[in-house]
C-alpha cells in the first residue's frame, strides 16, 4: 500500500503465520499515521502478536508515529508478543535515541537479527503477503514529500497531546519493558563542544528560544527532553510551547542533544 506519503508492505516471515514483517517507508506524520494504526489493529484482530517493523525506507517519523508504536506495545506484550524495529536510518535512530525509546522498543540492525530475537533461527522469507491483513502491496521506491504549513500546524497540535501522554505514562511503560541488548552502539557524528557562558537576564520570558533552552539546561542539567519541554511551558519562560521533534533538532543544533553534553554545558556556565 502506498497512500498519503506512507508506504506499508506486510508479509509473514514463517510458514505458520506467527511473525509478521511490516516494511514501513516514506514518511509518517499526524495526517497519515491512521494507516499505521489500522495495520496494527488488523494484526491484533488476526491474533498476530509478533511484529517486526523494517524501517530502512523510512525518511521521517513524527511523534504521531512514535506515539502509535509506544502506545501499542503494551497490547502486544499483554498477549505474550512484542514489537521490534529493524534497519533504522540514522536520522530515525537519532530521534529514537534522543527520546530514549530504546527503553521501550528494541531495535536491531537487520530483520534477521530481529527475527532471531523471537525464534533463534532464520526466517523462511515467505513471499506471500498477509492474508489476515487483506493487503495487496508490492515493494515500492522510497519517496520524500514536503509537508505543507497547515499539515505541520496540525502535527504540532497532535504532538502536544502525545508528549503529554508520554511524560505521564513513560515510567509505567519502562517498568514493563524488557532489557535492551547491552553493548550495542551505532556511530553518530561527533561535534566539538565549545562552552558558552550564560549571563543572567531579568526578563527570561522574552529571551530567544535557544537562550531559553540554555537557561533551562543551566539550571537543570540532568533534565531530559520531556522535562525541558515542560519547564519551557512555565510562565517564567513565557509559556513557550514547542513540538518535541523541533526541540530535539534545536538541541542538536546547539550541540546539547545528550545528557553528557548538557552537563558539560552546565559546568561551563
Amino acid at each position: 500500500m502506498e497512500k498519503d506519503g506512507i508506504k506499508i508492505n506486510s508479509r509473514f516471515l514463517d510458514d505458520e503465520g506467527k511473525y509478521l514483517l511490516i516494511e514501513l517507508g516514506g514518511y509518517v506524520d499526524q495526517a497519515n499515521c491512521h494507516h499505521l494504526q489500522h495495520e496494527i489493529n488488523e494484526a491484533l484482530k488476526a491474533d498476530i502478536v509478533n511484529i517486526i517493523f523494517d524501517l530502512k525506507d523510512l525518511t521521517y517519523m513524527s511523534s504521531a508515529g512514535w506515539g502509535i508504536l509506544v502506545g501499542e506495545i503494551k497490547r502486544f506484550r499483554e498477549r505474550g508478543g512484542d514489537i521490534k524495529l529493524a534497519n533504522m536510518p540514522l536520522n530515525i535512530y537519532e530521534v529514537y535515541q534522543m527520546l530514549e525509546f530504546y527503553h521501550i522498543l528494541q531495535d536491531y540492525p537487520t530483520v534477521q537479527d530481529a527475527y532471531n530475537s523471537f525464534t533463534g533461527k532464520k526466517y523462511a522469507a515467505r513471499k506471500t503477503e498477509s492474508a489476515a491483513l487483506n493487503n495487496q502491496e508490492k515493494p515500492v521506491e522510497t519517496a520524500l514529500k514536503v509537508e505543507s504549513e497547515d499539515a505541520q500546524m496540525n502535527e504540532d497540535k497532535h504532538e502536544e497531546e502525545l508528549v503529554d501522554k508520554f511524560s505521564l505514562e513513560l515510567e509505567d511503560i519502562l517498568q514493563e519493558s524488557p532489557e535492551v541488548t547491552a553493548g550495542k552502539e551505532k556511530s553518530l557524528k561527533r561535534v566539538e563542544f565549545i562552552p558558552i557562558s550564560i549571563e543572567e537576564t531579568a526578563d527570561t520570558a522574552n529571551l530567544p528560544l535557544a537562550e531559553k533552552v540554555k537557561r533551562v539546561i543551566a539550571k537543570r542539567p540532568f533534565a531530559n527532553i520531556f522535562q525541558i519541554r515542560r519547564i519551557l511551558r512555565h510562565e517564567e519562560f513565557g509559556n513557550t510551547k514547542i513540538g518535541i521533534i523541533r526541540l530535539w533538532f534545536l538541541l542538536k543544533e546547539l550541540d546539547l542533544d545528550t545528557r553528557e553534553k548538557r552537563y558539560r554545558f552546565y559546568r561551563s556556565c
